[in-house]
């Protein structure tokens, strides 16, 4: 739609976004592109490699979470301590680590 080519997207996934700027200098006269065709490209390319990255970095997120969950870590939430202290709490023997027993 905006004339990026489908290979400069996939090379500039892996860039660092200062990288950006540059990734049609190649292809602008190939593709015929005036100015004001080449400034929606770019910013088109931009916005697309921005809304990549902050998937990227969602998924990063949530394998984190999930090997921190396989392997028994605690998570930044805290979310594996709690269910291991409420496993704590629940326990059937009756040997609970509330003071509420004690009040008899």
């Amino acid at each position: 739609d905006r004339k990026v080519p489908f290979c400069v997207i996939i090379k500039m996934m892996d860039a660092e976004p200062n990288k950006w700027n540059t990734a049609l200098e190649n292809w602008q006269g190939p593709l015929k592109l005036q100015q004001d065709e080449l400034a929606d490209a770019l910013i088109a390319l931009h916005t697309l490699l921005t809304q990549i990255n902050v998937v990227k970095n969602i998924w990063k997120d949530q394998r984190l979470n999930v090997v921190d969950m396989i392997n028994g870590n605690a998570n930044k939430n805290g979310h594996i301590n709690q269910i291991n202290q409420n496993k704590q709490i629940a326990k059937p023997n009756g040997n609970n680590n509330n003071n509420n027993n004690n009040n008899n």
